[in-house]
């Protein structure tokens, strides 16, 4: 991709690395595994939330990103798609990557990319790997606490299921990319579920009846606690505020930034994977935390209110 005689602007290098999305979808971790391997596994540096699923992961990473961060941590958060500019799939503490240090990453794992693809005879990153592995070595270098990873298409074979992470989250499973995933629910919720790893607390949202057995499933055999979100966390609306309830706390009321139905069981399963943190793994996560984080989550263009007067919603969700 590169001319060393003429190293592109962070305008023309993306606008290559675009070009490897026309490619088909490559699924399988071998490829990022090498070049992972080859940048020193940054993977392995930072301690991970993994969310997967069809509907909502963005947003539960977008809660779990500020949640953590009002408790004064500082959080890696890497979402897909971006809906402006590249930069916002890689966050860290509450600003996007720069555009010169986005620029300086992209060129050395390019150059990386392609020496492992020489020696290795292996394809090339796809768009989505590349972008991956941009994510961890950027969290990596800027020494952040904790990493909130989404899942890019699936789970059990996206190129975010490298780590152990320390919890894992499954969001509402749906039919989607069946071409990739399978024709119905419960594959695809077979598919979500690879995400799960051995010991390491699984943190379920409201499910289709065909997903809940299989996610259970998979659970079991990894010798993973599963944690329905439904079961222990109350979210009930009582005009503009929302009332949170689980079986060792109970919340001051909470102005949700995001307005949708939908985001109901969304903060369910955030609230539920804060909790797990703080229980399993000892991490600090004040009440004051949970409640500010959710009154200040941003996520842009999903659920948002544009102007008051008249009222114009903003939500351009892919499902």
């Amino acid at each position: 991709m590169l001319r060393r005689d003429d190293p592109p602007s962070l305008e023309v290098f993306l606008e290559g690395l675009y070009g490897r999305r026309s490619r088909a979808i490559k699924l399988g971790l071998h490829t990022v595994e090498a070049l992972l391997e080859a940048l020193g596994n940054p993977q392995e540096a930072v301690p991970a939330i993994h969310v997967a699923g069809t509907n909502g992961k963005g947003s539960v990473c977008a809660m779990l990103h500020a949640i953590l961060t009002e408790a004064g941590w500082n959080v890696g958060l890497y979402t897909s798609p971006h809906l402006v500019r590249f930069n916002e799939r890689i966050v860290m503490g509450r600003d996007e990557i720069g555009d010169d240090e986005l620029l300086l990453l992209l060129r050395e794992i390019d150059q990386v990319s392609n020496s492992v693809a020489a020696r290795s005879s292996s394809r090339q990153p796809t768009f989505f790997e590349f972008a991956t592995a941009a994510a961890f070595t950027a969290f990596q270098r800027n020494e952040v606490d904790y990493a909130v990873l989404e899942t890019g298409l699936g789970g059990r074979l996206d190129a975010t299921n490298v780590v152990d992470p320390l919890v894992s989250v499954i969001t509402r499973v749906d039919i989607d990319h069946v071409s990739y995933l399978g024709s119905d629910v419960a594959s695809i919720a077979h598919e979500k579920a690879g995400i799960i790893k051995p010991g390491c607390p699984v943190v379920c949202s409201a499910q289709h009846p065909n997903a809940v057995g299989v996610i259970e499933k998979a659970a079991a055999a990894r010798n993973a606690p599963y944690i329905s979100a439904t079961d222990t966390v109350s979210v009930v609306r009582k005009g503009l505020n929302l009332l949170i309830k689980t079986p060792t706390e109970c919340y001051p009321p909470i102005q949700l930034p995001i307005q949708s139905p939908a985001q109901l069981e969304n903060v369910a399963s955030a609230v539920a994977a804060a909790e797990v943190l703080r229980d399993y793994h000892g991490i600090l996560i004040p009440v004051e935390a949970v409640v500010q984080g959710l009154a200040s989550v941003r996520w842009l263009g999903r659920g948002q209110f544009l102007q008051k007067n008249p009222p114009v919603l903003l939500d351009v969700a892919h499902n």
